[in-house]
């Protein structure tokens, strides 16, 4: 096994026996020196158990995590790994995650005092709850905005709504390398207006980014009635925001995620392409992108 560089690491959360402490799977854990990208699926037990776990591969490049709820679980947890080092991550995938905000232990339990700097390029997610509070998710993005180049979030997400609408507190005003910039999934389905809102705010607070390239947003459409939220927008807005913060931008690009392709008819889906074609053209030259597909 000392040759694999993949792991995937599901911990069901009905799983009441799993003592990650160990000495059989510490041994297990470490057979595998060489693993580079580590995909953890687990329930959430404490900032500790996923620290311990991730201490053993110490080569990592990318991890992916998802990570769901305690369900009223409380564990204590003393177990002591060899001393975790992420100075190799690269890339930071959250596929899933509940309670939102918990992967906050990942800046404040480890990258915050980690002895080496910190490198990671690639960040994201698109499930409904966000992995990082909105201060945590400021503080990290600060921590990489030297070498950070591809960013992927969305809005916070309640079973009531949206949850805030205003921007993260970044506290920077630059992301030097940033060359694309994603938001997904945006559903129009709820809160609609609410979305846009968010949206905006966004862009008035986001530091520029002199090298950006593609600028990218995927909508979720639910109902036809969904499709009016978009070709409504006023896109003028952020005309002079995108000419001014992102100078090298060459596409923009527009999903749109489809429940029910048979709702949305061709002449439609004409019409607001239109429409949000003219009202983001700039001045700098750039591809346009609109694709139209169904719901994932």
């Amino acid at each position: 096994m000392s040759n694999a560089t993949s792991l995937q690491w599901i911990m069901p959360p009905t799983q009441a026996g799993f003592d990650p402490a160990t000495s059989h799977t510490a041994r297990f854990l470490a057979s595998f020196p060489n693993i580079t990208h580590l995909s953890y699926f687990s329930h959430f037990l404490c900032p500790e158990v996923q620290v311990y776990f991730m201490s053993f591969f110490q080569n990592l490049r990318k991890c992916t995590f998802s990570l769901w709820g305690t369900n009223g679980l409380m564990y204590f947890f003393s177990g002591h790994g060899p001393q975790i080092n992420l100075s190799q991550l690269e890339e930071i995938w959250i596929e899933e995650c509940e309670p939102a905000g918990a992967m906050d232990w990942l800046l404040d339990n480890v990258l915050h005092n980690a002895p080496y700097p910190i490198r990671i390029r690639k960040l994201g997610w698109e499930f409904r709850d966000p992995p990082f509070s909105s201060d945590t998710f400021a503080r990290l993005i600060g921590m990489v905005r030297g070498t950070l180049e591809e960013l992927c979030f969305r809005p916070p997400w309640t079973p009531d709504g949206l949850e805030d609408c205003e921007a993260p507190p970044f506290g920077f005003n630059v992301l030097p390398v940033l060359r694309i910039l994603s938001f997904r999934i945006l559903y129009l389905s709820y809160e609609s207006d609410r979305i846009m809102h968010w949206l905006n705010s966004i862009f008035a607070g986001f530091p520029s980014c002199p090298c950006l390239q593609r600028l990218e947003f995927a909508f979720y459409l639910a109902k036809s009635e969904n499709i009016n939220t978009v070709s409504a927008f006023d896109f003028l807005d952020w005309k002079s925001l995108l000419e001014d913060r992102y100078p090298s931008l060459k596409v923009l690009e527009f999903e749109m995620m489809m429940e029910d392709e048979e709702a949305f008819d061709v002449a439609e889906r004409k019409r607001v392409e239109t429409i949000v074609r003219q009202s983001t053209r700039m001045a700098n030259s750039k591809k346009f992108v609109m694709q139209w597909s169904r719901a994932r």
